[in-house]
């Protein structure tokens, strides 16, 4: 009996121990990435000042909405909203862009703007998990510098939102497990800005709005397709868009209508995690280089 519980008294001290070590562990592990979420790389931003015409103004909102999908992450008013309220990982808003009471719009600098868009770190250097400036880095001098004149006479929002409010899992996953897959992680920092292909209904502006649409953040590197049982953490997986996927055998109306309708030519409904109403609303000049850029692509490096 005496052996008995002295062999107790040893497994209550051993598992002691190792709850203690794994909280110190996990009490680091969280520390450590609450830090690296906090502090982001610093980085050479080229600032772009906003442009002044009506003309300017109306491109940059077809840019924000059309292909940008800003409005779905920051609301129809640019007023912000809660992007992302998914337990255990916490909930992210997404910044008020605006003038109005608690909007960033009165207190960004060019460089502020510059920053968080093409390089995906906040004025307050943190890193900007929910913003896609992986693909927004692609964006020219001259759209950034449109679609900053759009946000920018947006009417104020009187909208005060919390700073994000992650959990310590939430933490964790998005400061060590999936770090790496964070968009400012994903740029070439040195390489942002420079000009747009002439825009047009070729392959090279089709190109061009793919990446800056983001089509490759769900489509995968070469648009080949995504496997949904080997995707690594981010965004949903989605199909193979190169020729030798569906999208082989649709017509180019087929295309046209399955971005404007939802609706694919075997009378299929897209998922809604395909933004098609933003992307419907680009113009036919640009379905159409689109469809021309994806129709070019070389089918034999297609994952499926």
């Amino acid at each position: 009996k005496l052996m008995m519980i002295k062999a107790l008294k040893w497994i209550g001290i051993i598992l002691l121990g190792l709850a203690a070590v794994l909280l110190i562990g996990g009490g680091v592990l969280y520390g450590t990435s609450s830090s690296r979420l906090n502090n982001g790389p610093e980085v050479a931003v080229k600032t772009v000042p906003a442009a002044g015409s009506a003309e300017a103004i109306d491109r940059g909102e077809h840019l924000a909405i059309a292909i940008g999908g800003c409005t779905s992450c920051h609301g129809e008013n640019l007023g912000g909203q809660v992007s992302v309220d998914e337990p255990p990982i916490g909930t992210i808003f997404a910044a008020n862009l605006t003038a109005g009471e608690g909007g960033v719009g009165a207190a960004y600098s060019e460089e502020d703007w510059a920053r968080a868009i093409r390089h995906g770190i906040g004025a307050d250097g943190r890193v900007l998990g929910a913003m896609p400036s992986n693909a927004f880095a692609h964006l020219s001098d001259e759209d950034l510098s449109e679609i900053l004149a759009y946000i920018q006479s947006v009417p104020p929002v009187d909208n005060v939102l919390p700073a994000r409010q992650l959990s310590p899992p939430g933490t964790i996953i998005f400061g060590t497990m999936a770090y790496s897959t964070m968009p400012a992680n994903l740029i070439d920092h040195a390489a942002v800005g420079g000009q747009a292909p002439p825009q047009g209904a070729t392959a090279e502006y089709g190109e061009y709005l793919t990446l800056i649409g983001g089509c490759h953040d769900c489509h995968g590197p070469d648009l080949g397709g995504i496997d949904p049982e080997n995707a690594p953490p981010g965004p949903p997986p989605g199909p193979n868009l190169r020729p030798s996927g569906r999208l082989g055998s649709w017509s180019q109306e087929a295309f046209f209508t399955a971005l404007r309708s939802g609706r694919t030519p075997d009378g299929r409904q897209l998922s809604p995690e395909m933004p098609w109403e933003h992307y419907g609303l680009m113009t036919d000049e640009e379905l159409e280089a689109v469809w021309l850029y994806l129709h070019g692509l070389d089918s034999t490096t297609a994952q499926r």
